[in-house]
């Protein structure tokens, strides 16, 4: 990840996800997204890699946000 300018922290990424820093935490062990971490050990994310994770999980097909769930009558 070179220099630090195109990188932001854990919890700038849970911010520009909408989910929590644990998320976030959950995706890096899962090898979802990568992290590089500093000597004093702070951790960053490449942002572009985070705009790229956050576009191909919000577009996936589903159910829309608000929409009712149905079950199948037994």
């Amino acid at each position: 990840m070179g220099d630090f300018t195109d990188n932001i922290t854990v919890r700038d990424a849970a911010a520009e996800l909408g989910v929590t820093k644990a998320r976030v935490d959950q995706y890096i062990r899962d090898g979802k997204l990568t992290v590089a971490a500093t000597a004093g050990g702070l951790r960053w994310l490449n942002r572009k890699a985070v705009a790229a994770f956050k576009a191909v999980r919000t577009s996936k097909p589903g159910p829309k946000p608000g929409a009712k769930r149905t079950r199948k009558k037994k």
